[in-house]
């Protein structure tokens, strides 16, 4: 390896580090505050945003676009936000194994009341003007785009290991 290498592998590592522990301290507070994931919280955000309400299977692929989940682990996610008076899951009257989300009363409460905390994160942002916001954007978008190429082949390497 050379050092221009090693410099570079290090500075893309120093820039997943940094971009976690940035987005953390942005997102906590608010994630904390109302006891849910990054996950629940994106659910939160969508179902409240959608005109009719998307079956389990329906929310996850709109996620799995930009987040990667785990099947299991995102219905029990629903199933816990459920638990916490969050979401409501019902069956679909026309196909029994679809199951639709809805906000509860305190879904849309918490949705409002994140909103509200969230404006003020717009009005952070729109500080800035349009080009460098947009430029900020497709610099974040062209820079995941190029870890998840390396992530998909590292995965693809563990699950074909060289044979030697």
């Amino acid at each position: 390896m050379t050092e221009q290498t090693n410099e570079f592998r290090l500075g893309v590592m120093q820039s997943f580090l940094r971009l976690k522990l940035l987005c953390e301290r942005v997102m906590q507070p608010v994630l904390q505050k109302y006891g849910l994931t990054q996950v629940g919280l994106f659910v939160l955000l969508y179902v409240g945003h959608m005109d009719t309400c998307p079956t389990i299977g329906e929310m996850r692929c709109i996620l799995n676009r930009d987040i990667p989940l785990n099947q299991g682990n995102f219905s029990a996610l629903c199933k816990r936000m459920e638990q916490e008076g969050l979401l409501n899951r019902r069956r679909k009257k026309e196909d029994e194994r679809a199951v639709l989300l809805e906000l509860t009363p305190r879904g849309r409460e918490v949705v409002e009341m994140m909103e509200g905390e969230f404006r003020h994160l717009d009005d952070l942002l729109y500080q800035y003007a349009e080009q460098d916001r947009e430029a900020a954007l497709a610099g974040i978008q062209t820079f995941l785009t190029f870890i998840e190429h390396v992530a998909d082949d590292i995965h693809l390497g563990e699950q074909n290991p060289a044979k030697g």
